[in-house]
């Protein structure tokens, strides 16, 4: 999947997208938003792995989140190569929606919710391009629609960053196993 998103974000970087389905949106927006989206969801499903034994040792628990952590970095890293040509300002918001994007998949990961991984990172998505944008005031966006805000902040890196350290607690101390295929092989 990151292979794909890689391929994406470098033929797609220079496009812009006007309409979401039949629905055009107030704002063309860019590519690099959805393949971050990819990104940061196959980053989190990469860190679900085989069902571990009962007990859950602090260092099972510490190299489970150094796990998560390195597919976090390579799809941060995927994230600023394809952005690379757009600017410094770019790759910033680029690598704040893949760590936003990667942070929420993983809580759905670490809940046991791989299946629906997806599910809240493309609601984010669909949501603010439809409803992130303001008809008038002094910032054309809503603040919680960052996933379509060309520029970061400070605040919103604080902010996405206490998501993130939330969320690889959550991946260490709860074992994300897929709940629903081991129900399978169990015969339940």
């Amino acid at each position: 999947m990151m292979l794909v998103g890689l391929l994406i974000g470098f033929f797609g970087r220079a496009v812009y997208i006007e309409r979401l389905g039949p629905l055009p949106l107030p704002s063309p927006v860019s590519m690099l938003v959805f393949v971050a989206a990819i990104w940061g969801i196959a980053a989190a499903i990469a860190v679900v792995g085989p069902s571990l034994p009962a007990v859950n040792p602090p260092r099972v628990q510490i190299m489970r989140a150094a796990t998560g952590l390195l597919w976090w970095l390579v799809a941060i890293v995927c994230a600023m190569l394809t952005a690379a040509s757009e600017g410094v300002i770019v790759q910033a918001a680029v690598a704040r929606n893949v760590l936003l994007f990667v942070a929420i998949a993983t809580i759905m990961v670490a809940l046991g919710a791989v299946q629906l991984s997806w599910l809240p990172v493309t609601l984010l998505v669909v949501c603010s391009l439809q409803f992130g944008w303001r008809p008038h005031g002094t910032s054309p966006i809503r603040w919680w629609a960052v996933a379509v805000n060309e520029n970061s902040t400070a605040r919103q890196w604080f902010v996405i960053g206490s998501i993130a350290a939330l969320a690889l607690t959550l991946l260490a101390l709860l074992r994300p196993i897929d709940r629903m295929t081991l129900g399978r092989r169990r015969g339940v």
